[in-house]
């Protein structure tokens, strides 16, 4: 409904709305986004837009059994630049899709974790904001 009221204003009467949230899965509703880090502008655009300039690297989604307790293993293997719960899942941005994969699989079936699947998927919002608010973080 919220949104409903939101589309209805900017679209039917041609007003600006502005919404705050740190919740991405709204903010994609969005025409116009900016993230800000620390009190600095950090990106500015549509949704697809900073998704394109904030995230050039691949995103793997890693299904396994224990994915809070596989989310450091994903971390720090080879080719992984950052790793983050997305859901029941993980989302891991790398270097190379396939040497990160099978990097991802090794490391989690030696420490005993079954791997469901390892595949590549598109950024969501919510990958391009853990990337900017990570301290020190480079997208």
């Amino acid at each position: 409904m919220f949104w409903d009221l939101i589309y209805e204003l900017a679209s039917d009467r041609g007003m600006t709305v502005l919404v705050t949230t740190h919740y991405m899965d709204e903010a994609e509703h969005c025409h116009e986004i900016v993230l800000i880090r620390s009190g600095r502008l950090v990106g500015c655009g549509s949704p697809a837009e900073l998704k394109r300039m904030l995230l050039r690297r691949p995103i793997l989604s890693v299904g396994c059994s224990d994915p809070l307790g596989a989310l450091e293993l994903v971390a720090a293997a080879p080719g992984v630049r950052d790793a983050a719960l997305h859901g029941m899942r993980i989302h891991a941005v790398v270097e190379d899709a396939a040497a990160a994969s099978q990097a991802i699989r090794d490391a989690l079936e030696r420490a005993g974790h079954a791997v469901r699947e390892i595949a590549p998927v598109s950024p969501s919002l919510e990958d391009v904001f853990v990337a900017v608010a990570e301290e020190g973080g480079e997208p």
